[in-house]
């Protein structure tokens, strides 16, 4: 006869029967555990691969319209131009339509191929993802400046200076002198211009004159020597263009104060240029350059720009009629390698 249910006595825990059964229940319940956590890695997994897939397609996209770029650059792709540079960095952008960078790049090789509107749509569409950086305020400017559009010029400039004001010595100071120079360009508000240029120059004498604030700024003699020479220049060349004023207004005292400001400012920046092409002739034959060789190819570069100073010092004395003076600085400026697009 069955033994009534309520009657049987639970089997002792140290029993084979009781052993076993626990062990198989265990057995069963970590296999159950380990399949969960298994499906519920494997929603975690394909979900971050739904996420970060995009992107990771958008860098490969970019990367490949870096390589088209650097191929149409030296001549190698097949369309001759940036075509597929565009079209790739296109692509990433369908893939990842929230980097700026990608936006940025676009508008770099619009710039390239002179697609001018459609450079401007990215930039502000890059200035929409990041208002308080100055990068997109920037590359407008170059857009802007292509198209003679100087009035938006000035006030992208206005808005660079604002954002710089907390960001850096060097920053600030580039921006100013920069908006001297673009005013000057655009012959606008020029003795807001000089305003500028001045307190640009201001600066670069203030950092001179403490060797240890150079240091902290990580600015050598030859460096601040170049970046003085270029901010001079653009305050002479503002001062130039006054003078061209007072004179076509009849005042000539007015006219030969500026003129002589102006000249005293184009001498000492030769003179600093100078004095950076000696020291890296000297150094190169020494042998004791402390910088890599793309960071001197590039001071050269900027050197040879520089030779833009001796082209505007030969107007400076053309325009008060002392032409010997002004072809022997045209001469100066071609043989150190002066190029039309590198002046005003």
């Amino acid at each position: 006869m069955t033994q009534p249910l309520e009657d049987r006595q639970p089997e002792a825990p140290d029993s084979e029967e009781y052993v076993a059964a626990e062990s198989a229940r265990r057995t069963r319940n970590r296999r159950i555990f380990r399949a969960a956590v298994l499906v519920v890695a494997g929603v975690l997994l394909m979900w971050a691969v739904f996420l970060e897939a995009p992107g990771e397609i958008a860098r490969w996209y970019r990367a490949a319209a870096l390589e088209s770029a650097v191929a149409a650059r030296q001549g190698d792709d097949e369309s001759g131009d940036y075509s597929t540079a565009i079209e790739r960095v296109t692509r990433a952008i369908e893939w990842d339509p929230s980097n700026p960078n990608f936006f940025l790049q676009r508008s770099d090789w619009y710039l390239d191929t002179e697609q001018y509107e459609k450079a401007l749509e990215d930039i502000e569409t890059v200035i929409e993802f990041a208002p308080n950086h100055a990068a997109g305020y920037s590359q407008r400017i170059i857009v802007n400046r292509k198209l003679e559009r100087f009035q938006e010029v000035a006030e992208d400039c206005d808005k660079i200076v604002e954002l710089t004001e907390d960001r850096g010595f060097m920053e600030h100071q580039q921006a100013l002198n920069g908006r001297a120079y673009l005013k000057a360009q655009g012959n606008l508000d020029l003795e807001e211009g000089l305003a500028d240029s001045e307190q640009a120059v201001t600066m670069l004498r203030e950092l001179e004159a403490s060797p240890q604030k150079m240091a902290g700024l990580q600015i050598d003699p030859i460096r601040l020597d170049l970046l003085l020479s270029q901010t001079l220049d653009t305050r002479a060349y503002v001062r130039h263009l006054l003078v061209k004023q007072a004179f076509d207004a009849g005042d000539g005292e007015t006219g030969a104060l500026l003129f002589d400001q102006a000249l005293s400012d184009y001498n000492e920046a030769i003179r600093r240029i100078n004095r950076v092409r000696e020291k890296l002739r000297l150094l190169s034959l020494k042998g004791e350059l402390q910088v890599n060789q793309t960071a001197l190819e590039r001071l050269r570069e900027e050197v040879v720009h520089c030779s833009v100073i001796h082209q505007h010092r030969g107007e400076l004395y053309a325009l008060r009629g002392w032409q010997r003076f002004a072809d022997a600085d045209f001469q100066r400026a071609k043989a150190m390698g002066y190029d039309p697009k590198y002046g005003w």
